[in-house]
């Protein structure tokens, strides 16, 4: 049966309209996490590790400048127990001793050896151009049931300085432990030790400070409010690549390429599985997971900051700026993952053809009523 003319374009009209429909469906059909890289040198990097981590750091060189013990936490709450009687007649209370808790803070610890990263620790990792490395490690509170039970945010492992041919050379033959020289007023840390709460100074020599670090956080530092008298740390440069995977033959390709600039903020937006540690975090929307791997080099090699490469698998980023949302949840577009799809590219142009064909079906018989009802509708206004 052949058709009239009219209905042909019409039909077409419909499909070409239907054609942007089409690619969100099948960018919904094909969406899956992304796997999302950033590369950035940034003053600062602040993340809170998950409940089932395992990170450990070699530190050649650091200095302990605020702790809060293990020991300490635990003791502090007896302070507020009864003290003993002198007259007391009972027979443990000639036993009993009291302490005084409110001793002086030790002086500046100088440790060499292993940093082990718990649970539920928030890391926030600072260093203002090429000045010393600062690591912040505090137990997050809102994740634990009570104070007492809270697991350590770190342990320290010291290692044996006593004989010298155990301890790790330098790039310069030097071993660590014998470096620098340390003051008897300034002792070096020779038992494990696990805390709640560090601050540590790292010097950097010759040899860079290479770890890593799994969290959940932002890469990058608000310079609109500082929270401490300094100059606020910042971001200062770097990129981001959104990668895809194909269906068939899982190469990767790369979907969307943006540029960071100085303060920017990066935020990765994912899925979580358990609502607890949603919950635990405060966070009022999924945050996904960083696995960053960081390098500090010695401002006489050139290094500045710390320089990152993270990456996470998550639905769209943030790109935080002020004054600048235009860069809130990207994510590829349905075009960035036709032109690089193959099994799209195959596939649309048949879904196109075949929605053309049922547009025609429906209006064979649709045509002619719309026909009549348009000549009626003319022939009343007449």
């Amino acid at each position: 049966m052949e058709r009239p003319i009219g209905q042909t374009l019409l039909g077409l009209a419909v499909t070409l309209a239907a054609i942007p429909l089409l690619l969100q469906v099948f960018t919904k059909a094909l969406e899956r996490p992304y796997t999302i890289y950033v590369d950035a040198n940034s003053e600062i990097l602040r993340l809170t590790t998950r409940e089932l981590n395992s990170t450990t750091w070699y530190l050649p060189n650091a200095r302990i400048v605020q702790r809060i013990a293990e020991v300490e936490k635990q003791t502090s709450d007896t302070q507020s127990l009864p003290k003993p009687t002198r007259g007391d007649a009972s027979k443990m209370g000639s036993e009993l001793i009291e302490i005084d808790f409110n001793t002086p803070e030790p002086k500046i610890n100088h440790f060499h050896g292993y940093l082990h990263i718990g649970p539920n620790a928030i890391v926030t990792m600072t260093r203002r151009g090429a000045g010393p490395l600062v690591v912040t490690i505090e137990s997050n509170a809102s994740s634990q049931r009570s104070f007492n039970n809270m697991i350590p945010a770190a342990t320290m492992e010291p290692l044996d300085c006593i004989n010298d041919g155990d301890a790790m050379l330098d790039t310069t033959g030097k071993s660590a432990c014998t470096s620098d020289e340390i003051s008897d007023d300034q002792k070096r840390l020779t038992k494990p030790l696990a805390l709640h709460q560090a601050k540590l100074l790292v010097d950097i020599g010759d040899a860079p400070l290479n770890g890593t670090l799994n969290g959940i956080g932002t890469i990058g530092g608000d310079p609109y409010q500082p929270t401490m008298p300094a100059s606020p740390p910042l971001l200062r440069h770097g990129e981001i690549s959104i990668i895809g995977r194909k269906l068939i033959s899982g190469q990767v390709y790369t979907l969307m390429q943006t540029t960071l600039h100085l303060g920017d903020t990066v935020n990765v937006n994912g899925q979580f599985e358990p609502d607890s540690q949603k919950n635990a975090l405060d966070q009022s929307s999924a945050t996904a997971l960083f696995t960053c791997l960081f390098s500090v080099q010695n401002g006489s090699m050139g290094g500045r900051g710390i320089e990152l490469a993270c990456h996470a698998s998550g639905r769209s980023l943030d790109i935080g700026s002020y004054s600048d949302s235009s860069r809130r949840d990207l994510a590829p577009r349905p075009w960035d993952v036709l032109i690089n799809e193959p099994s799209m590219q195959a596939t649309l142009p048949l879904a196109i053809t075949g929605f053309f064909v049922l547009v025609l079906r429906l209006l064979d018989s649709l045509y002619p009523r719309l026909c009549r009802w348009i000549g009626d509708t003319v022939a009343r206004l007449r």
